[in-house]
């Protein structure tokens, strides 16, 4: 009878020590499981984040484009005549549709202008005049160019240099030029006078 309590404690008592050792297996695989989560949950909000930050990366790269787009044609249309309409009728006046000058001069200087019929039917204006420090875009360079213009007698059959003088004379320009180029395009005709001295 002895030996039989003897065993039996010896039973109860590994059984015993089995039951705490799976408790504390079981405590581990927990701890494990809790840790994973854990890992997992940070790793989920890290890349969140990090998903959060490429996409207002793209966003903010997006806008700068955006951004650009909107300088550039703000860029392209500051030279934009602010009445066309009213341009639109004064040039159709002219036998010219469209004028561009470009005057060299000693020293490194300058004289550039032109009227431009853009492809939508607007107009562009712009002077570009180192002799004068003037540099000036839309509706007041056509202001400024179109008496000039009007006062021009030019038609495709014009000679170089009856082009030339008239051009100096009509912008008040000395003829001690390096180079000048002169092109302009006629109302109803295909024909593009474009004469050019160095």
């Amino acid at each position: 009878m002895k030996k039989l309590l003897t065993t039996l404690s010896s039973f109860v008592l590994l059984f015993g020590v089995l039951a705490a050792c799976g408790n504390s297996d079981n405590d581990n695989a927990n701890d494990t499981i809790d840790d994973s989560t854990s890992n997992n949950v940070e790793q989920n909000e890290n890349d969140s984040m990090d998903n959060n930050d490429t996409n207002n990366e793209i966003a903010d790269d997006n806008n700068d484009n955006n951004d650009m787009e909107d300088n550039n044609n703000n860029k392209e249309h500051e030279d934009a005549v602010d009445d066309n309409d009213d341009a639109t009728e004064k040039m159709k006046e002219l036998n010219i549709e469209e004028i561009e000058v470009e005057i060299e001069y000693p020293d490194n200087k300058e004289y550039e202008v032109e009227i431009e019929l853009e492809s939508d039917g607007t107009y562009t204006a712009e002077i570009e005049d180192d002799l004068n420090d003037e540099y000036i875009k839309g509706q007041e360079a056509f202001d400024k160019l179109y008496p000039m213009v009007k006062a021009l007698d030019i038609n495709p059959d014009s000679s170089k240099d009856d082009v030339f003088d008239q051009v100096l004379s009509a912008f008040d320009l000395d003829n001690d030029y390096d180079e000048i180029e002169v092109e302009i395009d006629f109302h109803d005709s295909d024909e593009e006078l474009e004469y050019e001295d160095k």
